[in-house]
């Protein structure tokens, strides 16, 4: 159900560390059943990459974050983990998810999650160090 953890399971079992690369960021939730428009708001506690996953929805839509436009989503391209930017850190961030129709939107649920770089520089280099090799 939530990618991100799939994503800090794998690092950990291939980098043999065990933290956390994706952090969960609290959120605000604008969302009602039968609505073209979800929006999620949230203040930045750092300045690092944030990434966006909606799971449900077959209604393709548009995410813009802060009045900017970003990507589709819920198309066949598009269904995936989102990187939305990185922000200063205070900033509120509001991350506005449009039908492009009149259907109306249907999101289960919605992760906001930030990279740990602290924790993500280290993994990196400790599977660099010890790389997969062709043995045959």
């Amino acid at each position: 159900g939530d990618p991100f953890i799939n994503q800090n399971n794998l690092l950990n079992a291939l980098s043999g560390l065990n933290g956390q690369v994706f952090r969960p960021i609290e959120f605000e939730e604008s969302f009602s059943y039968g609505s073209t428009e979800a929006v999620y708001r949230f203040t930045a506690q750092n300045e690092e990459p944030v990434y966006l996953y909606m799971s449900g929805g077959a209604t393709y839509s548009n995410v813009t974050v802060n009045g900017s436009y970003i990507a589709p989503y819920f198309s066949s391209e598009a269904k995936g983990i989102l990187y939305i930017g990185s922000f200063g850190s205070g900033e509120t961030v509001e991350v506005k998810v449009s039908s492009n129709s009149s259907n109306a939107l249907d999101i289960s649920k919605a992760f906001l999650y930030y990279i740990d770089s602290d924790y993500f520089a280290p993994s990196i280099e400790k599977l660099q160090a010890e790389g997969f090799y062709d043995t045959q």
